[in-house]
């Protein structure tokens, strides 16, 4: 049985919640792709960006925001 994914050389973001239904281990992330930013919430489940907003999209500014590791991944309007 062949893998059931393949590395992908685009800049990753994980985001653990201790709630989630299941989160992946760390050393299955780091075979996914480059990981530029990772973190564990202290709170949150698998509704986090709802749960926990303000934290939820804080982690994303810090991933695509101006000057963060994957700003350049997506096209500017």
């Amino acid at each position: 049985m062949g893998a059931l994914y393949q590395y992908i050389n685009i800049p990753l973001g994980i985001a653990e919640f201790p709630k989630a239904i299941a989160n992946v281990p760390s050393s299955w992330c780091k075979t996914m792709g480059p990981i530029v930013i990772a973190k564990t919430f202290g709170k949150g489940g698998h509704f986090a960006a709802w749960e926990r907003p303000h934290e939820f999209v804080g982690h994303l500014y810090k991933m695509f925001g101006d000057g963060e590791p994957a700003a350049n991944v997506t096209q500017k309007k």
